[in-house]
């Protein structure tokens, strides 16, 4: 079974709660496990993207595909 989690970066202030900072480069990010290896992807400002581009990464690599 795959594994994910979602982590609020911001390149100046790293990782602090969510939205803590207004830098225009901070974004909500997420990290799962692909063969081992820990992937990261940028997804966007707002937790609700985060957790639905999550759970759609989650599907495939539990479906195989």
């Amino acid at each position: 079974m795959a594994r994910g989690s979602i982590i609020w970066r911001c390149r100046k202030h790293g990782n602090k709660a969510a939205g803590s900072c207004d830098c225009p480069g901070g974004a909500y990010s997420i990290a799962f496990v692909v063969g081992g290896r820990r992937k990261w992807e940028k997804v966007g400002r707002t937790k609700k993207e985060a957790e639905h581009r999550l759970a759609e990464i989650l599907t495939e690599l539990n479906q195989g595909t």
